[in-house]
Order: C-alpha cells, then sequence, then structure tokens
C-alpha cells in the first residue's frame, strides 16, 4: 500500500511515452507539417500573377480558383518538407543522445548534420556534406542560443528568479570554439 499512487504512475508512464524517441519524432514532424504550412501560406500570398498573360485573362472566379489551388500546393509542399526535416532531426538527435546517455549540445549538432546530409542525399556526396555542415552549424548556433538564453533567465520556459546571470570572462568567449566531450575524444 505503500507505493505510488495511481495518478503518479499515470504521469510517470506519460512522461516516459512522451520522452521516447518514436513519440518526439511524431511530434515535430506533425508540428513541422502545421509550421510548413503557414509559411507556404505566407509565401504564396506574397507571390504576384500581374506579370502572367495567362492569368491575367482568366476571369475573376477562374483567377480565384487558381489561386487557391496554388496556395494549396505550396502549403503542402512546404508542409511535407518543414515535417520530414523536423521528424528527422528529432529522430536522430533522440537517437543520438539515447546512444550517448548524454544531454548536451553535440547531440543536435550531430543530429543536424545527419539531417541536412539526408534532406540533399539525391544531390550526391558533395551536396551531403554541404547540407551535413550547413545544419550542423545552424544547429549549433541555435543550441548555443538557447542553452545561453535558459542560463541567463531569459528562456521561453525560464524563470529568472531562479536563474543566475551567467557572466563571461573575455569578450569572445561565447564565440569561442566549443571543448569537445570526452566521448568525442
Amino acid at each position: 500500500m505503500g507505493g505510488p499512487s495511481l495518478e503518479a504512475q499515470q504521469e510517470a508512464f506519460m512522461q516516459a511515452v512522451f520522452e521516447s524517441c518514436p513519440a518526439k519524432t511524431t511530434m515535430a514532424g506533425v508540428g513541422g507539417f502545421g509550421l510548413g504550412a503557414l509559411f507556404g501560406l505566407f509565401m504564396s500570398s506574397m507571390e504576384t500573377q500581374a506579370g502572367n498573360d495567362e492569368f491575367l485573362k482568366m476571369t475573376t472566379k477562374e483567377q480565384f480558383r487558381y489561386t487557391l489551388k496554388d496556395m494549396g500546393r505550396r502549403m503542402y509542399s512546404s508542409a511535407r518538407n518543414f515535417g520530414t526535416m523536423g521528424a528527422i532531426f528529432a529522430g536522430t538527435e533522440c537517437v543520438i543522445e539515447t546512444f550517448r546517455g548524454k544531454h548536451d549540445i553535440y547531440n543536435g549538432v550531430v543530429g543536424g548534420c545527419i539531417t541536412g546530409a539526408m534532406l540533399a542525399a539525391n544531390g550526391g556526396p558533395q551536396a551531403m556534406a554541404m547540407g551535413c555542415g550547413g545544419f550542423a552549424v545552424f544547429s549549433y548556433a541555435m543550441e548555443k542560443y538557447m542553452h545561453e538564453a535558459e542560463l541567463n533567465g531569459t528562456g521561453f520556459f525560464s524563470t529568472p528568479q531562479t536563474r543566475p546571470r551567467q557572466t563571461h570572462d573575455t569578450l569572445f568567449s561565447p564565440f569561442a570554439p566549443p571543448e569537445l566531450p570526452a566521448a568525442f575524444k
């Protein structure tokens, strides 16, 4: 009778489910799909058909229908790309974190490299190398920014009262190359 309550067990179960790699991958894919659809909608609204003679010859109803179809195609294309990118990144980062047993900045960097290489696979080895490098650098920058924001108490989920302000010994220390963890030495 001294064990955890049913509510505590359910909470622990749900936490374990949402922290699993398949759940993280699915949530990132669905979230990326939604954000990609919004991005596609925004980008399609920025393009005008004013120079298209074929479009100008259409009736208003045909122009409206054409515009809606074009918006739908662009939304779906962006949604698919963002969803794929989010799912690959979240999945690889989670697998790497699980394999290494550490939660640090390098999981995101390696996950970004793998994501960039996988997304550029159709372009050949040179494109894969460029994709790997580009995504790794972007992932490093984002992870570094998020880490700094959390330490400074300026992050989205941080509370300034409980987070100490980080100070740097030199002006350029945030830009210094990171020290590799023992697992990579």
